[in-house]
């Protein structure tokens, strides 16, 4: 009898002589055997890669996924054949890899963790104190609990609603900072369910085709508008007892900005000219040129250089001339500024220097002659600086501070008095920020205007400034604008006014094409004493109505009272306007 030597387990085994039968059934056992051990491998090896790209991952969710995987590729079949049981185990390994996107090759599945951790790394590099929604049905949102949106609150009571059995297949999705903008690195496609941000019927949201769309300049963008119209007002000259009359109105704008990865420039030039058929003021021409260049330096810190020129003319009835003046004089403003910014904290601060030159035209006089108006040149030194503190989302409160001098190119004006002077302004104040809602900001100060003369009053009082923008419904706004300015005075004795004004303006786009605005408004002046000189209200409304991209159809209805003291200075106007507009 021959025998069979087996080694198992260092024992020897004495077989006896097996036919052939037997030992084809040995044979077709240890391969099975063989196969059962490689397929447990290869399941082993799979899951050993998952756990690799699953370990970035929120380990709630690959506790699940492990344990589903688990439940339907190790747990063993009865199978008859050596055929169907592979079929069986790889089956579920095919499916489970189309549903999670993985691919088999073993670089794919190193490249595709390598993503994913960078991916989540980016999000979990966030500051503590701001959450983190990590959930395959919400959206991410690393924005402060006091600053989320109703959007991040229905997320996350979305997310709070899942059961936490059985998870869903959904692919992971894309780290996402706030709600609005996408600061992190999308690296995987997300299709995820999301609470409504209302309820009720959806509305999409179009864009106005109406609204202008520029054209491009190389690598800037640039806007033009053309304004025409013609008015009939029930007083020309805005004096008692002023005659009516036709005003033809031609108004010019042109816009231009830079579409630069870093810093920006834009150019911004207006004109207007306006005749008056039947009036003293037959022609009043105006016209502004303005360049602004914004630097952004390392640090959040930005550096802005303005520069500009401004014309426009005085009005022969004005009391800063003191003669009969047959034409209206021009009066030139050259501006030019250079501020630096540093944000990216609560607090940030702003440092701005300024010069401005004014040039006063001469006058002619209605007898002949020439009035001279050089005593009244001059250059206005300011610097100021701010500090502002976010205190939150909303709210971001300001002090301001300016000091500054003025300084005449005559030492002494026609009445031999010395008008330099040195200025100092401070104010404290608040920048709204509630998204459409409202925003703006609003303020409060007081300045001084100290001359150097002993025989001028210091001009000085309080002073506001501010702009607040509100919505209360869709397509509304509610303009409200405020300001105190100081004006100068050539009368002897006389130190100048202080002017406030306010306005008010409603706006409604009843559709893409037609607009509709109310505007209501006064200005108050008042000498060193507050005493009231002037009180200016107007009132109007005016329309637009597009045609297409480029023409519109314009008109309004205008309404200015004027009380005064003086008796030549009271007078009222009902003005109607009609006209087009063009632009590009």
């Amino acid at each position: 009898m021959r025998k069979i030597m087996i080694l198992e387990e260092n024992n020897i085994l004495t077989v006896p002589n097996f036919t052939a039968s037997a030992r084809s059934f040995l044979s077709l056992t240890a391969f099975t055997s063989a196969l059962l051990l490689s397929t447990t491998v290869y399941s082993q090896t799979v899951i050993m890669l998952e756990d690799e790209l699953l370990g970035s991952i929120d380990p709630i969710y690959r506790e699940q996924v492990k344990k589903e995987v688990t439940d339907k590729r190790i747990a063993p079949k009865k199978v008859v054949g050596t055929k169907k049981y592979k079929a069986d185990v790889q089956k579920p390994n095919i499916e489970f890899k189309k549903k999670r996107g993985i691919i088999r090759t073993k670089e794919a599945e190193i490249a595709e963790t390598k993503i994913a951790q960078s991916s989540l790394q980016a999000v979990f590099s966030a500051p503590i104190e701001e959450e983190v929604l990590l959930n395959t049905r919400s959206t991410f949102s690393t924005a402060p609990l006091a600053q989320r949106t109703n959007f991040d609150r229905s997320a996350q009571s979305l997310s709070q609603a899942l059961p936490q059995g059985r998870a869903l297949r959904d692919q992971a999705a894309t780290a996402v900072l706030n709600d609005i903008t996408t600061s992190g690195i999308a690296t995987r496609k997300a299709n995820n369910s999301v609470a409504a941000l209302q309820a009720g019927t959806r509305r999409m949201v179009r864009d106005n085709p109406f609204v202008a769309q520029g054209f491009r300049l190389g690598s800037w963008l640039a806007f033009s508008k053309l304004r025409q119209s013609v008015a009939y007002t029930t007083n020309l000259d805005g004096v008692a007892d002023s005659d009516g009359g036709i005003i033809s109105q031609s108004d010019i704008e042109f816009n231009a900005r830079s579409n630069w990865s870093r810093h920006q420039a834009q150019i911004k030039a207006s004109g207007g000219f306006s005749r008056n058929f039947g009036s003293t003021d037959a022609q009043v021409p105006t016209g502004n040129v303005s360049t602004q260049l914004r630097l952004d330096f390392a640090d959040d810190v930005t550096g802005t250089t303005d520069l500009s020129y401004g014309y426009t003319t005085e009005a022969v009835t004005s009391t800063t001339l003191t003669g009969s003046v047959s034409e209206r004089p021009g009066v030139h403003t050259l501006k030019g500024a250079t501020s630096l910014e540093k944000n990216g904290t609560r607090l940030s601060f702003s440092l701005r220097a300024s010069v401005d030159r004014t040039i006063y035209d001469d006058a002619k006089l209605t007898g002949g002659g020439v009035l001279s108006q050089k005593d009244r040149n001059n250059n206005h030194y300011q610097i100021n600086a701010r500090s502002t503190y976010e205190t939150s989302g909303a709210f971001s409160p300001f002090i301001e501070a300016t000091i500054g001098m003025r300084n005449f190119d005559l030492s002494k004006d026609r009445n031999n008095e010395d008008r330099n002077s040195s200025t100092y302004a401070v104010s404290i104040g608040t920048e709204i920020d509630l998204g459409e809602k409202l925003n703006g900001d609003v303020a409060l100060g007081y300045s001084v205007e100290d001359f150097a003369d002993d025989n001028l009053k210091n001009l000085e009082g309080f002073t506001f400034s501010g702009s607040l923008a509100w919505s209360p419904v869709r397509e509304t706004t509610v303009q409200l604008n405020g300001f105190t300015s100081f004006n100068g005075a050539t009368t002897a004795g006389d130190s100048g006014s202080i002017v406030n004004s306010a306005d008010l303006t409603i706006s409604r786009q009843f559709s893409h094409r037609l607009l509709l605005s109310t505007t209501a408004g006064v200005t108050v002046t008042t000498d060193t004493d507050y005493k009231v000189d002037t009180i200016l209200w107007s009132a109007g409304t005016n329309f637009e109505y597009s045609l297409n991209n480029h023409l519109a159809l314009t008109g309004a209805l205008e309404y200015q009272q004027q009380f005064s003291d003086t008796k030549s200075r009271s007078y009222n106007a009902t003005t109607i306007r009609s006209g087009i507009r063009l632009q590009r």
